[in-house]
Formats: C-alpha cells, structure tokens, sequence
C-alpha cells in the first residue's frame, strides 16, 4: 500500500528538523502504534549519529497519532520507518 506508506513517511517528515552535516546519512525506527495512530513504542534500531537518532524520535512522536490507511485492513501495528536525510545542495 504505497500511498499509506508516503502518508505515514510524509507526516513524520514535516515534524522532521534534520541535524546539521548529516547529509545521505541513514536512520531506522519500529513503531508500534495502537488503531488511532498513537504511538506505543519507539525503537530506532539503526542510526549514523545520536543526533539524528533524536530527531527522528522527536519527528515521529510529533506526528503522532500518526496517519491510518483508508482501508482498515491495510492497518499494521508494527511499522519500520527508514529515512535518509536530504543533500545538501
């Protein structure tokens, strides 16, 4: 379900303020969220700095409740959340 998935990233995204001098480098979070959205556990399991690590916490529990998939069905309760951050031009 890629539009559930874009809406999911883009929703964190806009809450996301990016370290300085991170630029290409990597993050991974798992997400447990209940079915309004609201975030029950945070993980970030993989991470270039403690920095972005903080970041990418602060982004996903602003998001939050974070956006549910039109079609219930498409629901998960365990996300993983990867992000890059943008290059600088």
């Amino acid at each position: 379900m890629v539009s559930y998935a874009s809406s999911l990233k883009s929703a964190v995204e806009r809450q996301m303020v990016y370290p300085p001098d991170h630029s290409g480098k990597k993050c991974t979070a798992r997400v447990e969220q209940d079915q309004q959205g609201n975030v029950l556990q945070l993980q970030v399991t993989q991470c270039a700095s403690v920095e972005l690590q903080r970041a990418v916490e602060q982004a996903i529990r602003r998001a939050a409740p974070l956006p549910l998939p039109s079609d219930k069905a498409h629901y998960e309760r365990y996300l993983v959340l990867q992000f890059v951050v943008p290059r600088e031009s």
